[in-house]
């Protein structure tokens, strides 16, 4: 799966967020890359020993921001096509679950869950 027909995936994870939930999304940005770069990897503090993750969110949970924060930089989220194609890519339902998973899990990490949290609501 290329990178084009990926995004379209993370796309369609999105437009499922409910409604409610978007307007707290609109200070996000979302990328999609192939893969975590030693240069990404070291701006996000990533263990290089560990696996490639499938998505990470980069910014400070909405809860622990203070009524006069005004940070310049923009929350974002990353969403990783080859880790996913890798794992998941024999089954293309398989897949666009798992892309959608991951969007979830990450968006709930802007929302303030911590992994565990995001784990027991089955977004692990």
């Amino acid at each position: 799966m290329n990178l084009r027909q990926f995004e379209k995936l993370v796309r369609r994870a999105l437009e499922d967020i409910p409604e409610s939930f978007r307007g707290y999304l609109e200070e996000v940005a979302f990328m999609v890359e192939d893969r975590v770069t030693p240069a990404l990897a070291r701006r996000l503090d990533l263990d290089p020993a560990e696996p490639d993750p499938l998505g990470f969110y980069d910014g400070v949970p909405l809860g622990e921001r203070g009524s006069f924060d005004t940070s310049p930089v923009m929350d974002t989220i990353y969403v990783f096509r080859e880790p996913h194609v890798e794992q998941f890519g024999d089954d293309r339902r398989e897949l666009i679950e798992q892309v959608r998973i991951t969007v979830i899990h990450e968006i709930a990490h802007h929302f303030g869950l911590e992994e565990d949290e995001v784990d027991d609501l089955g977004y692990g």
